[in-house]
């Protein structure tokens, strides 16, 4: 979700494993153009989504 207006660019519908989280980080990754900070419950597969694309992204865990 975009701080400022609010638009969410990407969504999936899946399930919590890392097929679903690579396919959501491909999406989101083939979307953006510059350095983005994304908030996550620190799930494993998430973290190794994010790790394993180019796109330069920042991670914190939310409780």
């Amino acid at each position: 979700m975009d701080t400022d207006s609010k638009m969410i660019f990407s969504y999936l519908v899946g399930g919590r494993d890392g097929r679903y989280a690579m396919a959501f980080m491909d999406d989101v990754a083939d979307r953006l153009a510059t350095r983005v900070q994304m908030t996550t419950d620190g799930h494993k597969a998430y973290l190794e989504a994010v790790k394993g694309h180019s796109v330069p992204m920042s991670i914190t865990r939310s409780l």
